[in-house]
């Protein structure tokens, strides 16, 4: 499911889902942050419409932290490549 608090997109059930979720609405995949993106003002409503669910900030940390455990790493790696100099842009 995609929960988003108003500022945040996140996934509760996996990146795969979060990134299609945020490519459907326009955004890019580089765009992510730490497993979520910042959705734009422009996109709220397009994000709402296309199914993602309103949810407190508290209720989006819980998914990332549940993601967290479920798939240690999984959402460091445009950081990490970053960090190894690889372009990401």
């Amino acid at each position: 499911m995609i929960l988003f608090d108003g500022v945040h997109l996140v996934s509760d059930e996996s990146e795969d889902e979060l990134h299609e979720f945020a490519e459907s609405i326009g955004l890019r995949r580089k765009w992510c942050q730490h497993g979520h993106y910042d959705v734009f003002q422009s996109r709220v409503m397009l994000a709402l419409k296309n199914g993602a669910v309103e949810a407190t900030t508290r209720d989006c940390v819980r998914a990332r932290r549940k993601m967290r455990r479920q798939f240690p790493g999984a959402a460091h790696a445009g950081r990490d490549q970053r960090a190894k100099g690889v372009a990401t842009r």
